[in-house]
């Protein structure tokens, strides 16, 4: 999934090290099973790798699904591991969106 830098796989000392950690992420992908408790009432923002051929762009639109309140989807350039080759746009939008859903329940409770 282009996650692994090769200087990393072929070095069996730090691959020793990385394979149960890798291995245990699968296992929890392949083992979840999703239990549907009604939707949140929290916004969600889902973001992508234009390019990642598993976690497709529908994929992530799915996540609307799941919430009562404001659904957001954010695709970046790359493929899976699209925020290492997007670090600086990445935690910009990342900052925006926390500033501007703190401001929201700032000002909510203003209101109340």
């Amino acid at each position: 999934m282009n996650g692994i830098d090769k200087n990393i796989l072929e070095n069996r000392e730090l691959m020793d090290l990385m394979l149960p950690i890798i291995k245990n992420d699968y296992e929890v992908c392949e083992t979840y099973a999703y239990v549907n408790k009604g939707k949140l009432n929290i916004p969600i923002v889902a973001f992508g790798g234009k390019d990642d051929k598993d976690v497709t762009e529908n994929h992530l639109e799915a996540w609307k699904n799941l919430t009562n309140s404001h659904f957001e989807l954010k695709m970046f350039d790359g493929d899976h591991f699209f925020i290492l080759k997007n670090k600086q746009q990445f935690s910009e939008h990342l900052k925006a969106r926390l500033l501007n859903d703190v401001n929201d329940i700032n000002n909510h409770n203003k209101i109340i």
